[in-house]
């Protein structure tokens, strides 16, 4: 055999193991058992707390945390979510959401303290 074929069929077999349909990797959703449960309580009290509500957590790498209830908005998808102040953290602003599939969330804090 020509070593021109051979490469070429090398080639032609790279090529297609390269097209081939992947096996689907796992995906990991960001599940109730990943998520911390001082997370959830704060979350839980952010969404079910009449406004000006306060609340104090025990449990945190920063001690106690102080939680007070604030308004609520709609998100811009239209998901309902409230907004809260918390004392004792590295955050003084946080935000909790209304996910239907796993209840109140805290929202991520991608832009920073002054974002919400």
């Amino acid at each position: 055999m020509s070593k021109t074929f051979v490469l070429l069929v090398f080639l032609c077999t790279l090529f297609l193991v390269s097209c081939a349909k992947k096996a689907a990797e796992p995906q990991v959703e960001a599940s109730v058992a990943k998520r911390d449960t001082l997370e959830l309580r704060i979350a839980e009290f952010l969404g079910n707390a009449a406004e000006g509500a306060a609340a104090t957590f025990h449990g945190s790498r920063f001690g106690s945390l102080t939680v007070v209830a604030g308004a609520g908005y709609l998100s811009a998808l239209g998901i309902p979510c409230r907004e809260g102040r918390m004392q004792g953290g590295s955050r003084t602003k946080i935000a909790a959401c209304q996910d239907p599939k796993q209840g109140w969330v805290l929202a991520p804090d991608i832009l920073g303290d002054g974002a919400l």
